[in-house]
């Protein structure tokens, strides 16, 4: 059984006598805290020391693929340029580092630092599909699933889906329930897809946990249990997922669950509206308006909530903008702004009857 006390100190030893493993190592520890209290500064103060010892060191594949994630990512105090990266990963590409070759057709399937080109992506990936690399194993079952530079195959993107789960790469094992559920590539099964959704969450991959939530909501191969529903959303909330505040928040709201949840569902509708969810901003200011769920009447705050949703880009909420023009409620009576809205919410009402 490993020390982990006696390794980080064998680490922290290396790292001081100018091994940039050993400070990238300490770094992405503190930083996801892998066997220590996560430190976001002593991670950088380690990814800095590695970047130093990096460019002292003589250029490797392996030192131009670690320099290539410092610009990537901006680890430490480097600023991020996904030109320089993609120069440096390809520079062991050019020499055929596996690892250096699974960034460089990352790049080109995103355009990330180089001009987009997936049929280039797909060609390079499918020269490392086969070398035991997780990445490299999904991004070609990604080429495969969603055609990017050849045809789609759900089948073989199965195949390979397969293989990266097994190395443990979570985004593959929650893409194999997705499949499972919608029986691409495979024949659909339901009690297979939950179980690969569930496997996902253990790690809160928060797609995962919203989808275990809405099976427990559905009733799909579980017995339907809204607590289940509301515990795995709130855990989809507490990854830091607007969506999921937004959701939690709301349920907590709904009197018919009898979740009764009140103050809590307030505190994570807040927390949606700190990071801009238009659709929690929205409730929000309904919430204002009314003065529900021991909130004070504040129709001021409420005007506000629902002209920033609607710049937020929830169209809907024009509606109760223009109410609130027309009525000065919380605003005072703009002509101006009474037409303009008039326009939209008229827009709005010709594309839902287009649609209908």
């Amino acid at each position: 059984m490993v020390d982990m006390e006696k390794e980080i100190e064998s680490l922290e030893k290396a790292s001081k006598n100018g091994d940039y493993r050993a400070s990238y190592r300490l770094a992405q520890m503190y930083n996801q805290g892998i066997n220590v209290q996560r430190d976001l500064g002593v991670s950088s103060e380690y990814f800095d020391a590695a970047f130093k010892q990096l460019n002292e060191a003589t250029p490797t594949n392996e030192t131009n693929y670690l320099l290539g994630t410092f610009y990537l990512f901006g680890l430490g105090t480097v600023n991020k340029d996904a030109e320089k990266a993609f120069s440096l990963f390809k520079k062991g590409a050019d020499k055929n580092d596996v690892n250096c070759i699974v960034m460089v057709a990352n790049a080109y399937l995103y355009g990330t630092g180089v001009d987009k080109d997936e049929e280039e992506a797909y060609r390079l990936i499918s020269k490392v599909k086969d070398t035991k690399h997780p990445v490299a194993y999904k991004i070609y079952a990604d080429c495969k699933m969603r055609g990017l530079g050849t045809s789609v195959d759900y089948k073989e993107a199965v195949k390979y889906y397969r293989l990266a789960a097994e190395q443990n790469d979570i985004t593959s094992i929650f893409i194999l329930g997705t499949l499972y559920y919608e029986g691409k590539g495979v024949e659909k099964d339901e009690k297979i897809a939950f179980e690969y959704f569930e496997k996902a969450a253990k790690y809160n991959f928060p797609d995962a946990l919203k989808n275990i939530a809405f099976f427990y909501s559905k009733g799909i191969y579980v017995k339907q249990d809204i607590e289940k529903e509301a515990e795995y959303l709130k855990r989809y909330a507490d990854t830091g997922s607007a969506d999921g505040m937004f959701i939690y928040g709301s349920i907590c709201l709904e009197r018919q669950r009898g979740l009764f949840k009140y103050r809590e569902g307030l505190d994570y509708l807040k927390r949606a509206v700190s990071l801009k969810e238009p659709r929690a901003t929205h409730v929000l200011g309904k919430i204002y308006e009314n003065g529900e769920y021991g909130v004070f009447i504040n129709k001021t705050l409420a005007f506000n909530h629902y002209i920033t949703a609607y710049n937020l880009g929830l169209k809907v909420a024009a509606h109760d903008v223009l109410r609130c023009l027309k009525q000065s409620i919380g605003t005072t009576a703009n002509p101006q702004k009474i037409q303009e809205f008039e326009k939209i919410v008229e827009e709005l009402q010709n594309n839902s009857d287009n649609r209908a």
